[in-house]
């Protein structure tokens, strides 16, 4: 099929090159589309971290068959093959940082299973599990609030009077036999490995609210907070580059006297105008509003300084 596109584009005028690369557009580079698309979404549907390692592994397989296909044209089989080396230079540099592995480990829908169901050497799967386990050991392990002191922290304490105050100063064996059910019910004596000794669950929908459930903080106190802070980590520079695209927009030729704090003010109203935070009534409201019968807003109010601080960092 590949030979008669060429000679249909030699008989029209048109250049080979340009029907190859139709072509494969067509049918074996949709999935850069695709990818492409995926790690460009915002919000709630933004992929993390643990979908990098498995978008890789996609491409790897579509490049790969695609290679292999003798239906195809030699030239689009020579090109794919030439993506899978360049795909395999970019794999292999995520060896060079643990952050991937760790995050794949600390999703709960994959732990140490997704390496397992594709193949990874025993090797490689012992690596991954050294890594967290280095990670952990250095940096989380023993760092966070017990889980008894969490629990009191969170119970607030009723106002007694004085009378029963007084009569509560007696030991209760009742609220003794409590306390001491709230201490047998911590039998976790390493956090990753009781971790690690469940089976993967595929179907919890985002691993970062599993983590930040109440349960998983409890019954995790150190790993949860080590799973956070993995699991938020950008897989892309996309939102950052998107800022940059954004401020451009906002400090154009004709409006480059804006002030810190108006700048602030537009990139936080455009973020949560999409995130569903402003409502139309309340934009339709402030603009029948008569702004000279109004005192200026002080800045300070606004923003909680008194002028701009270049050191402070919002996140839009």
């Amino acid at each position: 099929m590949g030979s008669c596109t060429l000679r249909r584009a030699r008989l029209c005028g048109c250049s080979p090159l340009v029907a190859v690369a139709d072509l494969a557009c067509g049918r074996n580079v949709q999935v850069f589309y695709d990818a492409t698309q995926y790690f460009s979404r915002a919000g709630k549907d933004a992929p993390d971290l643990t979908d990098v390692i498995p978008a890789m592994d996609i491409i790897d397989q579509k490049l790969a068959t695609g290679s292999l296909n003798q239906a195809l044209d030699p030239a689009i089989r020579v090109a794919l093959s030439l993506g899978k080396r360049s795909m395999n230079h970019y794999y292999n540099k995520s060896n060079k940082s643990a952050a991937y592995r760790i995050a794949m480990v600390l999703d709960p829908r994959h732990k140490l299973q997704y390496f397992r169901d594709n193949a990874w050497p025993d090797r490689w799967i012992a690596e991954a599990r050294a890594l967290v386990r280095q990670a952990y050991d250095e940096e989380w392990k023993g760092h966070a609030v017990s889980r008894e002191q969490a629990e009191d922290a969170e119970e607030p304490q009723p106002l007694m009077n004085a009378q029963h105050a007084s009569s509560s100063k007696k030991a209760n064996m009742f609220d003794a036999a409590r306390a001491s059910r709230k201490k047998a019910t911590v039998p976790i004596v390493d956090e990753l490995d009781h971790y690690l000794s469940t089976d993967a669950n595929p179907a919890i929908n985002s691993a970062l609210v599993w983590w930040t459930s109440r349960e998983s903080r409890a019954t995790y106190p150190n790993l949860s907070r080590m799973a956070i802070s993995y699991l938020t980590i950008p897989p892309t520079s996309v939102a950052v580059e998107r800022l940059f695209s954004k401020g451009r927009i906002f400090i154009s030729h004709l409006r480059n006297g804006l002030s810190a704090a108006s700048i602030r003010a537009l990139l936080c109203l455009n973020n949560w105008s999409t995130l569903g935070f402003i409502k139309d009534e309340d934009v339709m409201s402030v603009m029948r509003e008569d702004a000279s019968k109004e005192s200026p807003e002080d800045v300070e109010d606004v923003w909680g300084f008194s002028q701009p601080n270049e050191d402070l960092i919002f996140f839009v």
